[in-house]
């Protein structure tokens, strides 16, 4: 099978700053990906390279809700979800 492209290439160059505000206004009023990805005749998988790219870059932050948290704090975390015998059970096993 043959293909012949007619015309020019319609290829988009996208700058750093457009791709940033586009990334942005994921989430605000709450729009989806697929909304903002419509709305700038893109991909949705597109969004996801350009953040992925800015983040790299720099030019984008991680998730102002993303939390950190030390090993310990994330284990004391854990053991308040374990029940007296899961305890139990955990030391039994670390003695082994």
């Amino acid at each position: 099978m043959r293909v012949e492209i007619l015309g020019q290439e319609r290829r988009r160059r996208w700058r750093d700053e457009e791709k940033r505000e586009i990334v942005m206004s994921v989430g605000v009023s709450g729009a989806t990906v697929t909304e903002v990805a419509h709305r700038h005749h893109v991909t949705r998988q597109q969004i996801y390279t350009w953040r992925s790219e800015l983040k790299k870059k720099g030019l984008l932050s991680p998730s102002t809700n993303a939390v950190f948290i030390s090993t310990q704090e994330w284990n004391d975390f854990l053991d308040s979800f374990v029940d007296e015998e899961g305890k139990r059970q955990a030391e039994a096993v670390q003695r082994a």
